[in-house]
């Protein structure tokens, strides 16, 4: 008699079986490799961003204090103080913004591009950091000799400080530019509420416009009213009760932005 073979049917269940083994590593597999999204990444920027500007890293001073020793010299031009003076002015306004940021950040919209927003906030952090560290070692060794004979001539003084400004500059550049991602961020992917209303974002939005406009000029001495002015306004808008203009009257959306407008068109 003949031998028989006999061919093995998998039932129904085994297939359901196999599916949910499938289903299920790639999902672990899903969790493991995708990137995640963490809320709390802008948030952080922020704060690292200004723990880094008051940070005493350069032989135990911060920027400002370095500023300071530098406006302090003796026989430096009047120009090269107001140049510093303004990119100062534009650094204390961008840290006026500082906790209504914090604030803003912390109610994130979920629909948003928040992933691509907070890679772009990121990068310009990552290069403020690295123009800073520039900045460090630039007042450390290359300008020892001006710290160390504060009475030398306006010539020589000049010869030290105008590549400073150089650098700061760039610095301030770098700066503004986080704060102007941030607000993006914030116009694009942030939920309204109370505090957090079309006023408040739009003042935000507006003032790092101005300063993008500001920063633009080829050279900020000619930029004196604008930047006075732009201070004036921003201590307004940046004050923690801003936002209840925006239910009392006070300000429009409009009057902002036709206000912030009219800074460096």
């Amino acid at each position: 008699m003949e031998g028989k073979t006999y061919t093995a049917k998998m039932g129904i269940g085994s297939y359901v079986l196999i599916l949910l083994v499938i289903a299920g590593v790639s999902a672990l597999a899903l969790f493991l490799f995708l990137p995640k999204t963490n809320y709390q990444s802008a948030f952080n920027n922020v704060y690292n961003i200004q723990d880094s500007y008051y940070q005493k890293n350069i032989n135990n001073k911060n920027v400002d204090e370095y500023l300071n020793i530098i406006l302090d010299i003796d026989n430096i031009s009047t120009y090269h103080s107001t140049q510093i003076n303004l990119y100062s002015k534009i650094l204390s306004i961008l840290n006026l913004s500082n906790i209504y940021c914090m604030n803003a950040l912390m109610v994130i919209d979920p629909q948003a591009e928040y992933n691509d927003l907070v890679f772009k906030q990121k990068t310009s952090l990552d290069e403020f950091l690295k123009t800073k560290s520039e900045l460090s070692t630039h007042l450390t060794f290359n300008m020892r000799e001006l710290f160390n004979n504060p009475t030398l001539n306006q010539t020589t003084v000049s010869e030290y400080v105008a590549p400073f400004i150089n650098k700061f500059k760039k610095l301030v550049e770098e700066y503004a530019s986080f704060y102007y991602k941030t607000a993006r961020l914030i116009n694009d992917g942030t939920l309204r509420g109370i505090e957090n209303n079309e006023l408040t974002i739009t003042a935000n939005r507006e003032i790092n416009l101005a300063i993008s406009r500001i920063l633009n000029v080829s050279d900020i001495y000619n930029c004196f009213n604008y930047v006075n002015s732009l201070q004036s306004h921003a201590t307004i808008m940046y004050d923690e009760d801003f936002y209840l203009e925006y239910y009392n009257g006070g300000y429009s959306v409009n009057d902002v932005i036709n206000i912030l407008g009219d800074i460096c068109p």
